[in-house]
C-alpha cells in the first residue's frame, strides 16, 4: 500500500536566494516519471515565488525555466500554502495548476505520503 502513496516534495527555500528549489524541481520531475499523481509538490514560506517571478530573477534561472517547462508539460500541481497568498495579496497569473492549501492541508498531504523530501 505504501508504494501507492505519493512522495511529498516540500519546498521552503527562497528561489530568489537559493539553488535548492531548482534542485527540488529536478528531483520531483525524476521521481514522477511524467506521472504527476506520484508527487505532491508543496510550496511554503517564500518558495511560491518560483511560480510568480520571471525565472531569470531566480537564483538558478536557466534551470528553473527548463524544469518548470517540463512540469507544465506533465501537468504537475503545485500546492501553495495560503499564507504566501495572504502576504503577497493573492497569486498573480501563472500557467501552472496551483491549488491554494491551508496549513492543515499541508499536514494532511505530508501525512498521506510514502516519503517526504524537504528542500
Amino acid at each position: 500500500m505504501e508504494n501507492d502513496l505519493p512522495i511529498a516534495i516540500v519546498i521552503r527555500s527562497n528561489p530568489i536566494e537559493s539553488h535548492r528549489p531548482a534542485e527540488a524541481l529536478r528531483v520531483a520531475i525524476g521521481l514522477s516519471g511524467g506521472e504527476p499523481e506520484k508527487i505532491n509538490i508543496i510550496l511554503i514560506d517564500s518558495a511560491p515565488a518560483l511560480l510568480y517571478h520571471d525565472p531569470w530573477d531566480l537564483e538558478d534561472g536557466e534551470t528553473f525555466e527548463q524544469h518548470l517547462d517540463a512540469m507544465l508539460e506533465y501537468g504537475m500541481i503545485f500546492n501553495v500554502e495560503e499564507s504566501y497568498v495572504q502576504q503577497e495579496g493573492g497569486p498573480e497569473e501563472t500557467d501552472f495548476e496551483v491549488k491554494i492549501v491551508s496549513v492543515e492541508d499541508v499536514s494532511k498531504l505530508i501525512a498521506q505520503s510514502s516519503k517526504v523530501l524537504v528542500f
